[in-house]
Protein backbone atom coordinates (compact mmCIF):
# COMPACT_ATOMS: atom_id res chain seq x y z
CA UNK A 1 0.00 0.00 0.00
CA UNK A 2 2.93 2.03 1.03
CA UNK A 3 4.58 1.76 -2.50
CA UNK A 4 1.17 2.09 -4.47
CA UNK A 5 0.84 6.06 -2.46
CA UNK A 6 4.57 6.33 -3.47
CA UNK A 7 3.92 5.69 -7.16
CA UNK A 8 0.58 8.32 -7.05
CA UNK A 9 2.43 10.63 -5.38
CA UNK A 10 5.01 11.08 -8.16
CA UNK A 11 2.79 11.06 -10.82
CA UNK A 12 0.63 13.92 -8.82
CA UNK A 13 4.66 15.41 -8.86
CA UNK A 14 4.79 15.14 -12.88
CA UNK A 15 2.22 18.05 -13.04
CA UNK A 16 4.27 20.27 -11.12
CA UNK A 17 7.42 19.30 -12.91
CA UNK A 18 6.02 19.70 -16.34
CA UNK A 19 5.66 23.20 -15.96
CA UNK A 20 8.78 24.02 -13.38
CA UNK A 21 11.49 22.49 -15.44
CA UNK A 22 12.59 21.51 -18.68
CA UNK A 23 10.38 18.54 -20.27
CA UNK A 24 13.46 16.19 -20.95
CA UNK A 25 14.74 16.78 -17.06
CA UNK A 26 10.70 16.19 -15.55
CA UNK A 27 10.61 12.85 -17.93
CA UNK A 28 13.94 11.47 -16.93
CA UNK A 29 13.32 12.46 -12.80
CA UNK A 30 9.79 10.73 -13.15
CA UNK A 31 11.11 7.55 -14.99
CA UNK A 32 14.13 7.42 -12.82
CA UNK A 33 11.73 7.98 -9.31
CA UNK A 34 9.56 4.79 -10.64
CA UNK A 35 11.93 3.00 -11.17
CA UNK A 36 13.80 3.97 -7.63
CA UNK A 37 10.26 2.81 -5.82
CA UNK A 38 9.79 -0.72 -7.75
CA UNK A 39 13.55 -1.44 -7.30
CA UNK A 40 13.49 -0.66 -3.26
CA UNK A 41 10.00 -2.86 -3.31
CA UNK A 42 10.97 -6.08 -4.88
CA UNK A 43 14.40 -5.60 -2.78
CA UNK A 44 12.19 -5.21 0.62
CA UNK A 45 10.26 -8.38 -0.48
CA UNK A 46 13.81 -10.32 -1.31
CA UNK A 47 14.79 -9.00 2.37
CA UNK A 48 11.61 -10.80 4.12
CA UNK A 49 10.72 -13.82 1.78
CA UNK A 50 14.26 -14.47 0.28
CA UNK A 51 15.58 -15.23 -3.77
CA UNK A 52 13.46 -17.98 -4.77
CA UNK A 53 11.17 -20.55 -3.09
CA UNK A 54 11.56 -21.73 0.04
CA UNK A 55 10.04 -24.17 2.24
CA UNK A 56 6.95 -22.97 3.72
CA UNK A 57 5.54 -26.37 5.34
CA UNK A 58 5.26 -30.08 5.16
CA UNK A 59 2.39 -32.28 6.00
CA UNK A 60 3.02 -36.12 6.88
CA UNK A 61 0.50 -38.40 8.52
CA UNK A 62 1.46 -37.55 12.07
CA UNK A 63 2.45 -33.70 12.40
CA UNK A 64 2.78 -30.70 10.21
CA UNK A 65 5.87 -28.33 10.36
CA UNK A 66 5.00 -24.62 9.49
CA UNK A 67 6.88 -22.17 9.03
CA UNK A 68 6.98 -18.65 10.31
CA UNK A 69 6.49 -16.80 7.24
CA UNK A 70 3.64 -18.88 6.14
CA UNK A 71 1.20 -17.71 8.36
CA UNK A 72 -1.05 -14.42 7.91
CA UNK A 73 0.17 -13.29 11.06
CA UNK A 74 3.75 -13.89 11.39
CA UNK A 75 5.00 -16.17 14.38
CA UNK A 76 8.21 -16.11 15.75
CA UNK A 77 9.78 -19.67 15.10
CA UNK A 78 9.05 -22.55 12.77
CA UNK A 79 5.64 -24.41 14.87
CA UNK A 80 5.41 -28.52 14.83
CA UNK A 81 1.62 -29.15 15.25
CA UNK A 82 0.91 -33.27 16.09
CA UNK A 83 -1.88 -34.40 14.11
CA UNK A 84 -3.97 -35.88 17.41
CA UNK A 85 -3.68 -31.87 18.29
CA UNK A 86 -5.85 -30.37 15.76
CA UNK A 87 -9.27 -30.44 16.06
CA UNK A 88 -10.53 -29.42 12.35
CA UNK A 89 -8.54 -27.55 9.34
CA UNK A 90 -11.37 -25.14 7.99
CA UNK A 91 -11.38 -24.03 4.26
CA UNK A 92 -13.24 -21.10 3.12
CA UNK A 93 -13.77 -21.42 -0.36
CA UNK A 94 -15.91 -19.56 -2.97
CA UNK A 95 -17.66 -20.89 -6.35
CA UNK A 96 -16.69 -19.27 -9.06
CA UNK A 97 -18.42 -18.90 -12.17
CA UNK A 98 -15.36 -20.12 -14.95
CA UNK A 99 -15.61 -19.04 -18.93
CA UNK A 100 -16.50 -21.50 -21.51
CA UNK A 101 -14.04 -23.17 -23.43
CA UNK A 102 -15.74 -23.68 -26.39
CA UNK A 103 -18.89 -21.82 -28.11
CA UNK A 104 -22.13 -23.44 -26.68
CA UNK A 105 -20.53 -25.62 -24.40
CA UNK A 106 -21.89 -24.48 -20.84
CA UNK A 107 -20.85 -22.61 -18.06
CA UNK A 108 -19.14 -24.62 -15.06
CA UNK A 109 -18.50 -23.58 -11.37
CA UNK A 110 -15.24 -24.07 -9.82
CA UNK A 111 -13.86 -23.97 -6.28
CA UNK A 112 -11.70 -21.36 -5.35
CA UNK A 113 -9.68 -21.89 -1.85
CA UNK A 114 -8.95 -18.64 -0.50
CA UNK A 115 -8.39 -19.45 3.67
CA UNK A 116 -6.95 -22.71 5.20
CA UNK A 117 -7.92 -22.24 9.66
CA UNK A 118 -6.15 -24.73 11.84
CA UNK A 119 -8.51 -25.26 15.28
CA UNK A 120 -6.14 -26.88 17.34
CA UNK A 121 -8.13 -28.64 20.50
CA UNK A 122 -6.75 -26.24 23.38
CA UNK A 123 -8.91 -23.23 21.27
CA UNK A 124 -5.51 -22.00 19.32
CA UNK A 125 -6.13 -20.85 15.58
CA UNK A 126 -3.79 -20.51 12.94
CA UNK A 127 -4.27 -18.96 9.62
CA UNK A 128 -2.09 -19.99 6.49
CA UNK A 129 -1.80 -17.32 4.08
CA UNK A 130 -3.04 -18.43 0.77
CA UNK A 131 -0.52 -15.37 -1.26
CA UNK A 132 2.25 -17.92 0.29
CA UNK A 133 1.19 -21.17 0.20
CA UNK A 134 -0.69 -23.25 -2.75
CA UNK A 135 -4.25 -24.38 -0.82
CA UNK A 136 -5.11 -26.39 -2.92
CA UNK A 137 -1.76 -28.76 -2.44
CA UNK A 138 -2.25 -27.95 1.16
CA UNK A 139 -5.85 -29.90 1.20
CA UNK A 140 -4.57 -32.61 -0.75
CA UNK A 141 -2.27 -33.69 1.36
CA UNK A 142 -4.29 -33.11 4.05
CA UNK A 143 -7.27 -35.62 2.72
CA UNK A 144 -4.54 -38.40 1.73
CA UNK A 145 -3.10 -38.28 5.10
CA UNK A 146 -6.90 -37.84 6.66
CA UNK A 147 -6.41 -34.91 8.39
CA UNK A 148 -10.26 -33.70 10.16
CA UNK A 149 -11.26 -31.00 7.57
CA UNK A 150 -14.38 -29.13 6.89
CA UNK A 151 -15.50 -26.26 4.59
CA UNK A 152 -17.33 -23.48 4.36
CA UNK A 153 -18.60 -21.48 1.68
CA UNK A 154 -18.61 -17.92 1.53
CA UNK A 155 -18.85 -14.86 -0.70
CA UNK A 156 -16.10 -12.48 0.32
CA UNK A 157 -13.03 -14.78 -0.04
CA UNK A 158 -11.14 -12.77 -2.46
CA UNK A 159 -11.78 -9.59 -1.50
CA UNK A 160 -8.15 -9.32 0.03
CA UNK A 161 -6.71 -10.47 -3.64
CA UNK A 162 -9.09 -7.96 -5.51
CA UNK A 163 -7.79 -5.12 -3.56
CA UNK A 164 -3.87 -5.73 -3.81
CA UNK A 165 -4.71 -6.09 -7.76
CA UNK A 166 -7.05 -2.92 -8.24
CA UNK A 167 -3.98 -1.19 -6.49
CA UNK A 168 -1.41 -2.44 -8.82
CA UNK A 169 -3.33 -1.44 -11.79
CA UNK A 170 -4.09 1.73 -9.99
CA UNK A 171 -0.33 2.21 -9.59
CA UNK A 172 0.59 0.85 -13.07
CA UNK A 173 -2.20 3.40 -15.03
CA UNK A 174 -1.02 6.52 -12.75
CA UNK A 175 2.18 5.54 -14.01
CA UNK A 176 1.59 5.60 -17.62
CA UNK A 177 -0.28 8.55 -17.89
CA UNK A 178 2.35 10.29 -15.83
CA UNK A 179 4.97 9.22 -18.29
CA UNK A 180 2.62 9.68 -21.53
CA UNK A 181 1.92 13.02 -20.61
CA UNK A 182 5.28 13.89 -20.03
CA UNK A 183 6.54 12.54 -22.74
CA UNK A 184 4.12 14.49 -25.03
CA UNK A 185 5.22 17.13 -23.91
CA UNK A 186 9.15 16.98 -24.47
CA UNK A 187 10.05 18.64 -27.79
CA UNK A 188 12.89 18.57 -30.21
Amino acid sequence: MFFALMVCAISLSSFYLVDAFNPWLAFLVCLTSFLVVFITKRIMTYKKYGFGSKWAMSISKDELKIDKLTFKEHQNHTLTIAKNEIAEVLFHYTMDLKRKRKFGEPRIRLPTLHVCEIHLKNGDTYEIDGMRVGLFNVLYLMVFHGYPLSFKGTFAGGARNALILLLRMFALSAIASALSMLFINLKP
